[in-house]
């Protein structure tokens, strides 16, 4: 039996960690988590804006050193019992538990092992930009699709709602945002005034077999890429509207006619 790689189980759960804290701090306002694992295997909790929770030590899994942004379960109950013995001596009612992430939060900080960064400093704009009907709650649902085992698919050009996105012909290809056909936010106002707009939570549901999903920002489309031409096809891509520096930028390709079943192979091009 092969043992579990312990620096991968780390480096995955600092990830989930760090991604859980750069979200907007929805637990610490309204106290919103959402599952970590999956139905019959839930490991913890992500609490946005703060990190993971853990519900395990790390020690039971190899790992021993601390990580940041992850709150073991040991440590994090003593700490919520210490607070909840306090607010019964004083008198006071007031969440533990909370305070007991604060705490721990407060501890790695005075010690240097972590340095607190989340776009949103508080809270209170998000619930009272809510409260004056500043926020959008859109409900996306998309036909079935045909897909393929261990291979990434696109759910912009299926069909639902909203309708299916389109791509414009390379050689430019076209910029997209909210305005395109296709678009998860088609019909949402954008923020005025110095507002600015945050996906706060997204709740996602499949009758198919999909173990993962991942959301993308998709700049610019360019489309009728042959694979039928051994021919070179010049694709210069439009300027970029957002994130225009190119850094953290992807180019991906997606298979959107189903090509020949008749065996090819690569060619080797002259250096």
């Amino acid at each position: 039996m092969s043992q579990p790689n312990v620096d991968r189980i780390a480096e995955t759960l600092g990830w989930m960690g760090r991604t859980a804290r750069n979200l907007p701090p929805a637990w610490d306002g309204a106290k919103i988590a959402h599952m970590a694992g999956a139905p019959g295997a839930v490991f913890g909790r992500m609490l946005p804006g703060r990190g993971l929770y853990l519900a395990r030590d790390l020690k039971t899994l190899g790992i021993t050193k601390p990580i940041p942004h992850v709150y073991e379960r040991s440590l994090l109950a003593r700490a919520v019992e210490g607070f909840d013995h306090y607010g019964q001596l004083r008198g006071h009612i007031f969440d533990a538990e909370r305070a007991g992430v604060q705490f721990l939060d407060t501890l790695r900080v005075m010690s240097g092992a972590l340095v607190p960064a989340c776009a949103i400093t508080s809270y209170n704009g998000i619930v009272n930009a809510r409260a004056n009907g500043k926020g959008d709650d859109n409900a996306i649902a998309k036909a079935s699709f045909t897909s393929v085992a261990v291979a990434w698919h696109t759910l912009y050009r299926a069909g639902g709602l909203p309708v299916a996105g389109t791509y414009t012909n390379i050689p430019t290809g076209a910029t997209l945002n909210r305005t395109a056909v296709g678009a998860w936010t088609l019909g949402s106002p954008s923020p005025t005034g110095g507002d600015k707009k945050y996906l706060l939570t997204l709740g996602l549901g499949s009758n198919q077999v999909i173990n993962m999903w991942c959301i993308v920002d998709l700049l610019v489309g360019c489309g009728n890429i042959l694979l039928t031409t051994a021919s070179a096809q010049t694709v210069t891509s439009a300027a970029l509207t957002r994130y225009t520096t190119g850094a953290g930028v992807l180019a991906i390709f997606e298979v959107t006619t189903l090509s020949s079943a008749t065996a090819w192979s690569p060619r080797r091009w002259p250096a």
